[in-house]
C-alpha cells in the first residue's frame, strides 16, 4: 500500500510542476502589449541580421516584458516571467549562451503572438544551430549564423 501511495504522490508532484496556468483569452491590453513586444523583437532580429557581433542590448525587450508581467491573465504573466528570465541571462559576453537564451525567449514569445492572433509573424528553427527565432518575414533569415542566413525552417503550427 505504501508503494502505491508513494507512486501516486510522485505522479501528482510531476503533474503539478509541469502544469501552466490555464489559457484564458487575452485582453485587448494584453494584445497591445504583445504587439509592442513583437515590435521590439523585430528590432533585435533586424539588428542581428546586420552584424556578426552578437546580441544587442535587450532593454527594449525587457521593458515590454515587464509590462506583460503585470497582466491579470496568469498565463500571460507566467510567459512574461519565463521570457524575463531568459532575457536577464543575456550578458553580451558569450554569444552562444546569449543566442540560446534568446531562442528560449523566442519560443515563449511565439506562443503569445499566436494567442494574440498577430498576423504575419512566424516561428523558425535552425536544425544546425538548434535554435528558434520569431520574425515577420516568411522567408528564412537566420539571425544566429551569418554564414548560414538561409538555413532554417518555417515552423507551421
Amino acid at each position: 500500500m505504501k508503494f502505491y501511495s508513494t507512486i501516486f504522490l510522485i505522479f501528482g508532484i510531476f503533474i503539478f510542476q509541469n502544469c501552466e496556468p490555464s489559457k484564458e483569452p487575452l485582453s485587448a491590453q494584453d494584445i497591445r502589449l504583445v504587439q509592442n513586444l513583437e515590435e521590439e523583437n523585430q528590432k533585435v532580429h533586424d539588428f542581428l541580421m546586420k552584424t556578426e557581433d552578437g546580441m544587442p542590448s535587450v532593454k527594449g525587450l525587457l521593458s515590454s516584458v515587464y509590462s506583460l508581467e503585470s497582466s491579470q491573465n496568469a498565463y500571460v504573466a507566467g510567459k512574461a516571467k519565463k521570457m524575463k528570465e531568459d532575457l536577464q541571462a543575456i550578458e553580451r559576453k558569450d554569444k552562444e549562451k546569449d543566442y540560446l537564451k534568446f531562442s528560449g525567449f523566442s519560443l515563449n514569445l511565439f506562443e503569445l503572438v499566436r494567442d494574440a492572433n498577430l498576423p504575419n509573424v512566424y516561428k523558425f528553427y535552425c536544425p544546425m544551430n538548434k535554435k528558434f527565432w520569431v520574425a515577420r518575414k516568411k522567408g528564412v533569415q537566420n539571425p544566429y549564423s551569418p554564414e548560414m542566413r538561409t538555413c532554417g525552417d518555417l515552423i507551421i503550427e
